[in-house]
């Protein structure tokens, strides 16, 4: 996936995500474009985001929730 941060909060290991449609890599995962509450599997991959910044990540079911497994800010 691919979106705009908009709020971003280490401590309960969340991102808020304006994000473009999105689709996990094996294709079990599709939603359209919104802004969505992740969680990371993750927490330090948050350190150094912040509301405005674009990033790309990707998703999987984790424990049976869609989960933020990879993101980094969008070249």
């Amino acid at each position: 996936g691919r979106g705009e941060v908009k709020a971003v909060d280490i401590e309960t290991g969340t991102v808020r995500i304006a994000a473009l449609a999105i689709q996990s890599p094996d294709k079990s995962i599709s939603r359209p474009p919104a802004e969505v509450l992740f969680h990371v599997t993750n927490r330090d991959a948050l350190r150094g985001l912040q509301p405005g910044d674009m990033v790309q990540f990707q998703v999987a079911r984790v424990r049976g929730a869609v989960m933020i497994t990879e993101i980094k800010k969008a070249s």
